[in-house]
C-alpha cells in the first residue's frame, strides 16, 4: 500500500504554509537552492500570491495510511513550479516551467523525493515538458533526476534535467540519457 499523497496546497491553511516556509528557510534548503536567502513572511506571502495564479499549483506531499482523506496524513514535503508554468512569466528561464522539491529535514534521506516524483509523473495529466536546474554540487537532487528525467546539459553553476510528459514511454538508461 502505498503511504505517499500529493494533493493541491490548501492557501488557506496557515499552519501548513508556516511549515513550509520552514522548510524552505532550512539551511540545507537554502544552500541547495538558486536563492539562498532566507525567505521572510512577507516576501513569502508575495510568493504565495503568484502560485495562487499560476497553471501549476504546488502540491504536499503527505505520508500516512489514510487513503480517503490524505490531507489528514502528516505533510513532509512540498512539489513547486516556476517560470514559464506560470501564467505571469515573471520568474522564467527561457519560459521553462521547473520543478522544485522540498522535504521537512526529518523525512530526508528515506526516498520520500523518489516516491514523491515517481507519482507526479504517474498520475498527474501534464502537456508540459518540467525541467529542473540543479546546482553542481547538489548531488542528492542530481541522483534523484538523474533516475526520472532526461540530462539536458549543464553549465558553470548548473545541471539541467526535464521531463517530457506528452512521451511517457519514454525510458531513462541508468546514465540519465533518453532511451527508447
Amino acid at each position: 500500500m502505498d503511504d505517499i499523497f500529493l494533493e493541491m496546497i490548501d492557501f488557506k491553511n496557515k499552519m501548513l504554509l508556516d511549515k513550509v516556509l520552514e522548510w524552505r528557510n532550512d539551511i540545507d534548503t537554502r544552500n541547495n537552492s538558486i536563492n539562498t536567502s532566507i525567505i521572510t513572511e512577507d516576501i513569502f506571502h508575495n510568493i504565495i500570491e503568484k502560485y495562487k495564479s499560476s497553471k501549476y499549483k504546488p502540491l504536499i506531499i503527505y505520508y500516512g495510511n489514510n487513503i480517503d482523506n490524505p490531507t489528514e496524513n502528516n505533510p513532509i514535503g512540498i512539489l513547486t513550479f516556476i517560470g514559464g508554468c506560470n501564467d505571469n512569466n515573471d520568474n522564467n528561464d527561457n519560459n521553462n516551467c521547473f520543478i522544485g522539491i522540498n522535504i521537512d529535514p526529518n523525512y530526508r534521506n528515506k526516498q520520500i523525493s523518489s516516491r514523491a516524483l515517481r507519482k507526479f509523473i504517474n498520475e498527474f495529466e501534464i502537456k508540459d515538458k518540467i525541467y529542473a536546474k540543479i546546482k553542481k554540487y547538489n548531488i542528492n537532487s542530481i541522483k534523484l533526476f538523474s533516475k526520472l528525467f532526461v540530462f539536458s546539459h549543464m553549465d558553470e553553476d548548473f545541471m539541467y534535467y526535464y521531463y517530457d510528459f506528452s512521451n511517457k514511454n519514454q525510458v531513462i538508461s541508468s546514465n540519465g540519457y533518453l532511451g527508447l
